[in-house]
């Protein structure tokens, strides 16, 4: 079965939703099915797809880790039974520091696309604050004790991908397949992306040709600034090998 249709939630109104169910440790184990949920932003999401993921995938957490000018724009809706945690990983420097690099006549379009993405991935791998939101994002699933967790962002790529990344390495799963995971997005979204969808992007310029794609370059951009301070991801985040043990004996069969 391809990869990318084996991790997908086949949900209809949320585009890049899939699971991380079914990877495999280095030691053996397997991330348990229907428990760790990425998706784009919820707020689209049908009828259809909330009964999925209430009855089928027993949601019981939502974190949504987009702005407060993004989740304003398209809030979550309330759904009883589920709790929704806000915990944004990116500094509100941002579109200060984009519309900077707007201006610059020296790069071609694709250029200063490229750029202003990986801009984005060094803050979220290299900031204080993106650091103390992947830490509480730890805590909340140690919390949860193997109950189904979802976190999203606007598009399910960029940060909902880090956090995927991050949740994989901390269970053992190595590097590669981790990537793996992260690049599937490329699967999940057409090569041309909608002018209209375009708008909502909360990185994406007025002329811009961004499209939904990632980029390997870019998640071992955040990864190496995340681990070089500290040597690893745990150590990154401030985790005991208790609590490691924790989450994997929570989320591992």
């Amino acid at each position: 079965m391809n990869e990318a249709l084996r991790q997908s939630l086949g949900l209809e109104g949320v585009h890049n939703a899939r699971e991380l169910g079914g990877y495999r440790t280095v030691d053996g184990r397997t991330v348990r099915h229907g428990v760790l949920i990425r998706t784009a932003q919820l707020s689209d999401a049908t009828e259809a797809d909330w009964k999925k993921l209430l009855e089928d995938y027993q949601l019981s957490l939502a974190i949504d880790l987009r702005t407060s000018v993004e989740s304003n724009r398209h809030p979550d809706p309330k759904i009883p039974g589920v709790d929704v945690v806000a915990l944004s990983p990116l500094g509100v420097n941002l579109p200060l520091i984009f519309s900077r690099l707007e201006k610059n006549e020296d790069m071609t379009p694709e250029e200063l696309d490229d750029y202003r993405m990986r801009v984005v991935y060094e803050q979220l791998g290299s900031s204080k604050h993106a650091r103390r939101v992947y830490q509480k994002i730890i805590r909340l699933l140690l919390e949860a004790d193997g109950k189904t967790v979802l976190w999203h962002c606007t598009e399910g790529k960029d940060r909902t991908g880090i956090v995927a990344v991050l949740i994989l390495s901390l269970l053992g799963v190595d590097r590669e397949t981790c990537i793996q995971d992260y690049l599937l997005t490329n699967d999940y979204f057409p090569d041309e992306p909608d002018a209209e969808d375009d708008l909502d992007r909360p990185f994406a310029a007025s002329t811009s040709n961004l499209d939904h794609r990632v980029k390997r370059a870019w998640l071992e951009l955040a990864l190496t600034q995340l681990e070089q301070e500290y040597g690893s991801i745990a150590e990154a985040l401030r985790l005991t090998p208790e609590e490691i043990a924790q989450l994997q004996s929570a989320y591992l069969e």
